[in-house]
């Protein structure tokens, strides 16, 4: 399998391409009426802010948008300096951020909204299913790979040896 914090980082990599992806481009096309709208998260954050329900625009930055980025680049931070054999600094601190953000991140929640959505829907307008419906769908999948390769009792083992390396390399040198 090879180094596990290796598929972590590659997974999580991954999942900072296909989040760029899903907020990107559009969720969904609808046309009904002649009118046609495309909706990609963002606006639809402005959509519900606009009509009054900015506590459920606020629920959905954060739970979509905010936090999934906080969870993946803070694993990429945490995991990056391995790959090349080094400590992360400030790692506690960047864990203990991370850990808290995670019940925050849901995405899968998000996306099964979207999905109910899309079905109830489907009988009141034609519809087409856009690139960050997809991107969102990979997302969680990578999310949730990435978090299966990355085992905590492992990782402090790891920075406190790269750590001592460190120091010790330090001291050797002056």
């Amino acid at each position: 399998l090879g180094d596990r914090f290796d598929w972590s980082l590659a997974f999580f990599v991954g999942a900072a391409v296909v989040y760029l992806i899903a907020n990107a481009f559009p969720i969904v096309s609808m046309e009904a009426g002649g009118n046609r709208t495309v909706a990609t998260l963002l606006k639809t954050v402005e959509s519900l802010q606009q009509t009054g329900s900015w506590p459920v625009a606020a629920l959905v930055l954060f739970t979509a948008v905010v936090f999934p980025a906080i969870i993946i680049s803070f694993m990429i931070y945490l995991l990056m300096p391995l790959h090349f054999g080094r400590a992360p600094r400030n790692a506690a601190f960047v864990f203990r951020v991370l850990r808290a953000s995670e019940p925050w991140g849901m995405v899968e929640v998000f996306m099964l909204g979207i999905l109910a959505s899309i079905v109830k829907l489907a009988h009141l307008a034609s519809l087409t299913v856009g690139p960050a419906l997809w991107a969102f769908g990979a997302l969680i999948i990578l999310v949730a790979a990435g978090a299966y390769y990355f085992e905590p009792s492992q990782y402090w083992a790891r920075v406190q040896q790269l750590s001592q390396r460190e120091a010790h390399a330090g001291t050797v040198a002056t």
